[in-house]
């Protein structure tokens, strides 16, 4: 089976529009709700986040789109590029980081 990177890196990117408008309704920090309903792209849901851990949703066919630690934990991370976006259920800002 071939992995078609082209469409991992559009899901990606939508991700971070997704993630840039949903700064833009509810400022720096989006509740886990909202990350784990996700968005859509070609008809299918993407959820950012999963239950816990290495998180890669069933559209992408490649490398995980995040990583969750514990909370209080370093960081949590949607797959290595500085994103301006946190992400928290207890409050604390936890920065976002993306490689492309």
């Amino acid at each position: 089976m071939s992995i078609d990177f082209e469409f991992d890196r559009a899901v990606r990117l939508m991700a971070f529009k997704w993630l840039d408008s949903q700064k833009a309704i509810h400022g720096d920090v989006l509740p886990r709700e909202i990350l784990e309903r996700g968005f859509v792209f070609n008809g299918s849901n993407v959820p950012i986040v999963g239950p816990q851990g290495i998180f890669k949703p069933r559209i992408i066919k490649s490398i995980p789109l995040s990583i969750t630690t514990i909370p209080g934990g370093p960081l949590t991370m949607i797959s290595g590029m500085v994103h301006p976006s946190f992400i928290t259920d207890t409050g604390e800002k936890t920065p976002i980081i993306m490689k492309m």
